[in-house]
C-alpha cells in the first residue's frame, strides 16, 4: 500500500466531511490545531465551504495555540483563539458536572475546553459546530493501538462502530446547540470498512504512525508540520491540565477526611475532592452505591461499566490493580479516611 493510495482514500474522506457540512449547514468547527481537526477545516476549506473555527487553550503550557495559527494563516479562513477565563470554567465545570455526573479529573479537563469552545460558538451565532470526533477512533491514532496485533485492531474497529456519542455532542445536546462528530457520521463509518489497515497505520521517516491517511493527506497539502506532529490529548493541548493544580489548591487535607468521611467516599486526588465539593454545591446527585459486588468500583463505590468507572474515573488493569488519577500524598492517608 502506497502514500499515494492512502492520499486517494483520505480525499474521498474529506468530500465526504465537506458534503456533511453542506447537508447540516455546519459554519462553525472546533479546532485544535490537531491530525483530526485540521483535517476537517482543510476539507472545508477546500470545497470553498466558509466556517469559524474556534481553539481554545489556557495561557500556561498549551500547545495547540501555535500549530492552530499554522493552518489558519495560510488558508486565511475566520480563526478565534479563546483563552479560557474563570468565568468560562466556572460556567461550563457546572454544565459538565451536570451532563456527565463526574468527579474524574481527567474526564472533566478534558471536555471544560469543549463547553467553552460551544458556549463561545452559540455567543457567535453557530447554527452547528463540526468537531474532529471519531479520527483516534476509526482511524486508530490512540498511542496504544500502535503495537497490537491485526486481530486486535480488527475487534477494536468492530467495537468502536457500536459507540454511542461523544462528549461535545452531549454538551450542545445540553446547549441546545447541534454538534456533529466530523469523522463519525454513518457516512464516515460505512466508508472506513473498505479503508486498510496500512492507511491507518503505517511507517514514515522511521517512526510508526496513526491516522496515517489525514496526515499524508495534510502533508500533500504543505502542512508536514501539524501532519507529523505527535498525538496529544486535548487537556496537554490545551492546557487545561493546569486546572487540576488550581483545584488541588483548594482542597485542604482536613477537609477532604472530613468530606470522604460523610460522603462514603475514598478521593484518590484533591482535585477529586474539589469537584465532589462542586457537585455538592450544584444540587447534583452523585449516582447511586453499586448493589453488584462483581461492577463494584474499589475506589468510590459506584457501578463500574467494562471495569470503568465514569464517576471516579477508576480503570480495572486486571483483578489486582486500579488505575486512576490519584495524589501521593492521599494516598498515603487512605487507611485514615477509612
Amino acid at each position: 500500500m502506497t502514500i499515494h493510495s492512502c492520499f486517494r482514500y483520505a480525499e474521498e474522506l474529506s468530500a465526504i466531511v465537506a458534503n456533511t457540512a453542506r447537508r447540516y449547514n455546519c459554519n462553525c468547527v472546533l479546532f485544535s490545531g490537531g491530525i483530526d481537526t485540521s483535517f476537517v477545516a482543510l476539507s472545508l476549506n477546500l470545497n470553498n465551504i466558509k466556517f469559524y473555527a474556534i481553539t481554545v487553550v489556557f495561557p500556561e503550557n498549551n500547545i495547540d495555540e501555535k500549530y492552530s495559527k499554522i493552518l489558519s494563516k495560510k488558508l486565511k479562513f475566520n480563526h478565534e483563539i479563546v483563552y479560557g477565563s474563570v468565568d468560562d470554567v466556572e460556567e461550563c465545570l457546572k454544565i459538565t458536572v451536570n451532563v456527565f455526573r463526574t468527579i474524574d479529573p481527567i474526564e472533566v479537563v478534558c471536555d471544560l475546553p469543549i463547553c467553552i469552545g460551544l458556549k463561545h460558538a452559540l455567543r457567535h451565532g453557530c447554527t452547528c459546530v463540526l468537531t474532529g470526533d471519531g479520527g483516534d477512533e476509526l482511524f486508530l491514532g490512540y498511542d496504544f493501538l500502535l503495537g497490537l496485533s491485526v486481530k486486535d485492531l480488527e475487534a477494536w474497529l468492530d467495537n468502536v462502530m457500536h459507540k454511542q456519542c461523544f462528549s461535545a455532542e452531549k454538551i450542545g445536546e445540553y446547549m441546545g446547540l447541534r454538534v456533529i462528530p466530523g469523522l463519525f457520521t454513518e457516512e464516515v463509518r460505512i466508508f472506513s470498512q473498505k479503508i486498510p489497515l496500512e492507511c491507518r497505520i503505517n511507517n514514515y521517516n522511521n517512526v510508526t504512525w496513526g491516522k496515517f491517511l489525514l496526515r499524508t493527506f495534510l502533508a500533500k497539502h504543505g502542512f508536514e508540520e501539524i501532519a507529523w506532529r505527535k498525538k496529544t490529548p486535548i487537556n496537554i493541548g490545551s492546557g487545561s491540565n493546569s486546572l487540576l493544580y488550581e483545584w488541588s489548591k483548594e482542597m485542604k487535607v482536613e477537609e477532604i477526611i472530613e468530606l470522604s468521611r460523610s460522603s462514603g467516599v475514598y478521593f484518590p486526588s484533591r482535585a477529586h475532592a474539589y469537584l465532589y465539593r462542586k457537585l455538592l454545591e450544584y444540587n447534583v446527585e452523585p449516582p447511586d452505591t453499586c448493589e453488584d459486588p462483581n461492577s463494584l468500583c474499589p475506589i468510590c463505590g459506584r457501578c463500574m461499566s467494562k471495569g470503568h468507572c465514569s464517576f471516579c474515573g477508576a480503570s480495572l488493569r486486571d483483578k489486582f490493580q486500579v488505575d486512576v488519577y490519584s495524589d501521593e500524598v492521599l494516598e498515603e492517608l487512605f487507611g485514615y479516611i477509612k
